[in-house]
């Protein structure tokens, strides 16, 4: 077994979500700070395990975007679906679609930690990946594949 190589790559990103399991159900944001760890034992032809560039995209997906599970939308505004209202509880908000990732579950810290992994582990199935999101700056979730 060869010696494997481990990258780290931290970014900060920015998203609002709406949980139903707050009492309050109000769409709140976070300033995320992501850490990415990527195990492998080989290198691409560029001679790197991954280029952060691609980790950088990842993230970007996330960034700035209202995460919302899909169970919430009621309805589209306009003629062309440029908005979509949300309804939780007795709250409703309408969003720019453009502004808005849908999902298949409630948006967590721990469901967003699955998400990045997922996306990173895309990238090469044999990367060993390990996804840390702090939600605040004492809270987090690690999520992904033990690392040496």
């Amino acid at each position: 077994m060869e010696i494997p190589y481990i990258i780290e790559y931290e970014d900060i990103i920015n998203y609002a979500h709406i949980l139903k399991t707050i009492p309050c159900c109000v769409c709140h944001g976070h300033s995320a700070r992501i850490k990415i760890q990527i195990q492998s034992e080989t290198l691409d032809k560029s001679d790197m395990v991954v280029n952060f560039y691609d980790l950088k995209k990842i993230l970007k997906r996330f960034d700035h975007i209202t995460l919302i599970s899909k169970e919430y939308c009621t309805g589209w505004t306009g003629k062309m679906g440029d908005g979509v209202i949300v309804e939780i509880k007795e709250k409703r908000y309408v969003f720019p679609t453009s502004d808005v990732l849908f999902l298949e579950q409630e948006p967590t810290v721990e469901y967003l930690s699955e998400l990045i992994y997922n996306e990173v582990k895309n990238l090469n199935e044999e990367f060993k990946v390990r996804v840390q999101v702090w939600e605040t700056e004492k809270g987090s979730c690690v999520y992904g594949d033990k690392l040496l």
